[in-house]
């Protein structure tokens, strides 16, 4: 701890919520069929039309959404390559 640091009780039980949640998991697969593979995502739910933003690589949008009931699987989303314009 840094000395004239101030603590905010209030604040902790909102960190510990935060740090508690697991990173979402998805597999991606191509509408060719070609498998990006597993990547962690931001957000939970990724409905059809979303746009996946990849920084560098093209962008992808969800066209499928395949939910698995295995817990130790991971969700599936199906997803086609933009182009740049």
């Amino acid at each position: 701890m840094y000395p004239g640091t101030v603590l905010y009780p209030f604040l902790y039980p909102r960190l510990l919520r935060q740090t508690e949640r697991a990173v979402p998991h998805f597999q991606l697969v191509t509408t060719d069929g070609d498998v990006l593979g597993a990547v962690e995502l931001a957000r939970p739910d990724w409905p059809v039309g979303s746009i996946i933003h990849r920084g560098l690589e093209p962008n992808l949008r969800v066209v499928d959404v395949i939910e698995s009931d295995d817990p130790e699987q991971f969700h599936v989303l199906v997803v086609e390559t933009l182009t740049r314009r």
